[in-house]
């Protein structure tokens, strides 16, 4: 089986984009799995290597050599311990020391780190490298993995499909765009470009820029009964319950930041690129997601109602105009031609040549990943009762709370750096936008 899966795999271009971005976070997302019963280790642990044959890229270490970096399969994957087990009645304690560890070695450490933390029922933590996957990759890897061990307890000798052909690059969403959509994405990046620099100014979030290295999160619930009012409020308005998290993030913001009524609130909020595929997934393990900013002028003193009202109206004309894609139009250009080093270049001059336009703050940003399926957690024996997935550290001035829903309970995280110094800060914040938020 091995000789089948070939030694050498190309960076993508999205791979690349996380690389350079290692000093703003440390890259790496993580899903958090809690069962109601055990798992069969020693099982797992044979599906996870077995995972990384399935998806080959997986198994590899990122090398950094000119002209283009690219994976390359590691040798030692039968040798070393992919997942530990671990005893200990403080779970939530044993979470965030999982979540804090990073991978300090981005060309040789595994690119997926696993731990089940073992009480009364087990845990599933995982590790991923950002190069390597999205959130939703992650859920897709997950589903490969649940089906492996599945499958290992009817045949232990059993060896999954290797998926050594699909596609990790954008060009698969692109592919499903006619010229006259590209010309109008391409027409949506230059809408984007102008609000994005003009005015020139924005708000941030602001916090210390303290040791990287000390990290730490803040990781909260929404219970099923505040999610069904939240629920109910929301469609007395005609809106989702992303619309209402949206709006009290704003809220939250201008109560805390208390900024001034003349300048414009932007908000990154990601997106998810696969609605854009016909099967609703990557044809591989891979990043494929985007960003694009919100845009808002705040009014402190209005009332919540009105602000959503806002929302609401400005989100269905982001998604009925590309949503997402017009800061991507370069997937409808091959690039892979020049070195990486080249490319690096011209990004970086761009993003001095904007910065020059509009100097202003890192705008803050929050992820929502929206509701999770089960049935990416289909382990057999045991059932899951709760899972989310908490996003990178971020670095000052970054700032992304991350929120995920599964089942009827909201988990919402945050991860930062300088913990002894900013944890305070981001208690806080936590606490008025989950207070914010109307039930």
């Amino acid at each position: 089986m091995k000789k089948q899966i070939l030694k050498k795999f190309p960076a993508e271009k999205r791979d690349l984009e996380f690389y350079r971005r290692r000093q703003l976070h440390d890259a790496l997302i993580h899903h958090i799995i809690h069962f109601d019963g055990f798992l069969d280790f020693n099982r797992l642990v044979r599906a996870i290597r077995l995972s990384l044959d399935a998806e080959p890229y997986l198994g590899c270490r990122f090398v950094d050599k000119f002209p283009r970096p690219y994976w390359e399969r590691r040798a030692d994957l039968d040798k070393v311990d992919h997942c530990h087990l671990v005893y200990t009645e403080k779970v939530d304690k044993a979470i965030e020391q999982f979540l804090i560890r990073p991978i300090t070695d981005v060309y040789n450490d595994l690119h997926n780190q696993f731990m089940v933390i073992r009480s009364n029922t087990d845990t599933l933590c995982i590790k991923t490298n950002h190069m390597l996957s999205d959130g939703h990759g992650g859920l897709e890897y997950i589903a490969i993995l649940s089906d492996i061990y599945r499958q290992l307890k009817k045949n232990p000798d059993y060896h999954p499909h290797i998926n050594g052909k699909g596609s990790r690059s954008l060009r698969q969403i692109a592919n499903n765009f006619s010229l006259l959509d590209r010309l109008k994405i391409i027409r949506r990046g230059f809408k984007n470009w102008k609000s994005d620099l003009f005015p020139r100014s924005n708000w941030s979030f602001k916090y210390k820029n303290g040791d990287k290295y000390d990290r730490g999160y803040i990781i909260r619930k929404i219970e099923p009964d505040k999610l069904r009012k939240m629920k109910s409020y929301g469609k007395a308005r005609g809106t989702s319950v992303n619309e209402v998290l949206l709006t009290a993030f704003c809220h939250a913001l201008i109560n805390i930041l208390k900024p001034s009524d003349k300048m414009p609130l932007r908000i990154v909020t990601p997106v998810n690129f696969r609605k854009y595929i016909p099967s609703g997934k990557g044809e591989s393990i891979c990043n494929l997601a985007g960003v694009f900013q919100f845009r808002i002028e705040p009014q402190p003193g209005k009332h919540f109602d009105e602000t959503l009202s806002i929302i609401r109206h400005r989100m269905d004309e982001y998604k009925n105009d590309y949503l997402g894609l017009g800061d991507y139009s370069y997937m409808f250009y091959e690039l892979s031609f020049l070195p990486f080093a080249w490319v690096r270049m011209l990004n970086d001059f761009f993003l001095n040549l904007n910065h020059k336009l509009s100097p202003r703050g890192m705008p803050p940003g929050i992820s929502n990943i929206g509701k999770i399926s089960p049935d990416f957690y289909r382990f057999g024996d045991v059932t899951v009762k709760n899972a989310f997935l908490p996003g990178p550290v971020m670095h000052s001035p970054y700032f992304l709370p991350i929120v995920s829903t599964f089942g009827e309970r909201i988990n919402i995280s945050v991860g930062f750096s300088g913990a002894k110094q900013n944890r305070p800060i981001f208690e806080n914040f936590v606490d008025v936008f989950l207070e914010t938020i109307p039930s």
